[in-house]
């Protein structure tokens, strides 16, 4: 991968002000909408959980809590 597609991907990828998160909020609720999934990477994440069996995902978001312990050796 190129480092100006590395760029682009991470342009595209960039976290959300809490503005931008609020205003997609209002703005979905003055719609009617009940639910708002603000930003492309949380649509493209929530998308993703369909493909996934719930034993798998239930795994991987406990590993996610999991304590990191470090070897003193």
């Amino acid at each position: 991968m190129s480092e100006q597609d590395k760029q682009t991907l991470s342009h595209n990828f960039k976290f959300q002000t809490p503005e931008d998160v609020v205003n997609e909020a209002i703005t979905g609720l003055n719609k009617g909408k009940t639910k708002v999934i603000s930003g492309l990477r949380n649509r493209l994440l929530v998308a993703a959980l369909y493909f996934f069996p719930n034993t798998m995902l239930t795994k991987m978001g406990a590993k996610g809590f999991r304590p990191n312990f470090q070897s003193t050796k």
